[in-house]
């Protein structure tokens, strides 16, 4: 049963169970959320049809707010593997449905999500409603809209009035860094996943050079520095929001040094995806702390480059290291790590990897980086006042 409204409009804290019907009931008492209700007829039906668990909702549709300006829902399921390849945004003149994906099988992906529900604009705790699809193998909600095979179209498009209204936001940016002896064919597989979700994808692509950079400290500082321009110019020339990094082998060395390399650097990231990591294995991550707010580290014990890596340079920089083989010695709570044998350095950036384990990931951890540097603004603000 959902509870009544607290005094600041607000549900109380927790994930509070219902139907669909139950939901519409509750949640459609105004002529501007009647509006929604095909569009949350189409989602819990899309959810039914894949065999989703339940749908959380979160955000301005479920206070007690009139006129809610979005929604925000994440489509649960059972397992990783049942995830759509697309998460989408629709448009309802003006009010945007924002739809995330994840499974019970990945818990802290799950709990991100539920934190995020769970925090208003202002970081108090709020209430979080779990639209029931199945629950001890039974269907609660009865299918009522069949998709075709443009399934997608469902979650993208509404029809209102006779007319299809799109929206694809921009706001959100995704760096590729490569590693050496390559031209980094891969961002094809990123660009397709990314792309479809709303991101722009930035490559930074500083050229083919071989091994012999491993010896090179003068143009391993080079590449560094361009990076850093690189960051500067698309946030200069294209005002680029929210900023998340995938870095692949030697690209694992220049974003760490990148964002290690700074008292305050310049631009910071949401979340940072490291694969074939070349990197130290005994960084202190607690160094990240307001540089990068998440770090995704993909762990391939079979992955002979990275052992390689470190050879190759001969011990002359301490940031190389087994982080891709071994994970890091010193885990915190900004630190998500998943462990394959199948995968080898070239063979870990595949379609199934960047739409089902990262893009929940970079979508889960959007303004990451922004929330955490408010916070720690006002626990410093707080503790200054106490010692007043």
């Amino acid at each position: 049963m959902i509870p009544a409204y607290d005094e600041n409009g607000f549900l109380p804290h927790g994930v509070w169970d219902c139907t669909g019907k139950e939901f519409l009931g509750r949640f459609m008492g105004t002529p501007q959320r009647e509006e929604y209700r095909q569009t949350l007829l189409n989602i819990l039906d899309f959810a039914s049809h894949y065999g989703a668990v339940s749908v959380l909702v979160g955000g301005s549709f479920v206070t007690s707010k009139e006129n809610p300006q979005d929604i925000d829902c994440v489509v649960l399921f059972n397992s990783e593997s049942q995830i759509p390849p697309r998460i989408e945004s629709l448009d309802i003149e003006g009010n945007a449905v924002d739809i995330f994906f994840a499974s019970s099988d990945q818990p802290d992906l799950v709990k991100s999500f539920l934190k995020l529900l769970t925090l208003s604009r202002f970081e108090s705790k709020v209430g979080v409603v779990d639209i029931n699809i199945f629950r001890n193998d039974k269907q609660v909600w009865d299918i009522t809209w069949e998709p075709d095979e443009e399934i997608f179209e469902v979650v993208r498009r509404t029809y209102i009035r006779r007319h299809f209204v799109d929206k694809t936001r921009r706001n959100k940016t995704l760096v590729t860094i490569h590693g050496i002896r390559t031209h980094a064919d891969w961002n094809a597989e990123i660009a397709l996943n990314a792309s479809a979700n709303g991101w722009t994808i930035a490559p930074f692509q500083y050229g083919y050079v071989d091994a012999t950079v491993f010896l090179q400290r003068k143009r391993r500082r080079e590449i560094i520095d361009e990076f850093r321009d690189f960051l500067a110019d698309i946030t200069r020339s294209y005002g680029v929001g929210e900023i998340s990094v995938i870095a692949h082998s030697f690209g694992t060395y220049i974003a760490c040094n990148y964002i290690l390399g700074f008292d305050d650097p310049p631009t910071r990231f949401d979340t940072l995806i490291l694969c074939g990591a070349i990197v130290d294995e005994n960084l202190d991550l607690n160094r990240f702390e307001g540089r990068a707010a998440n770090i995704v580290n993909e762990k391939a014990p079979n992955d002979e480059w990275v052992e390689w890596a470190k050879i190759a340079n001969l011990g002359m920089d301490e940031m190389f290291g087994y982080a891709g083989t071994r994970g890091f010695a010193n885990p915190t709570e900004r630190l998500w790590e998943s462990e394959s044998t199948i995968f080898t350095h070239n063979n870990v950036i595949r379609r199934d990897v960047v739409a089902q384990r990262w893009m929940p990931r970079l979508e889960a951890n959007r303004g990451s980086v922004r929330r955490e540097w408010w916070l720690k603004t006002i626990e410093e603000h707080v503790s200054k006042s106490k010692h007043r």
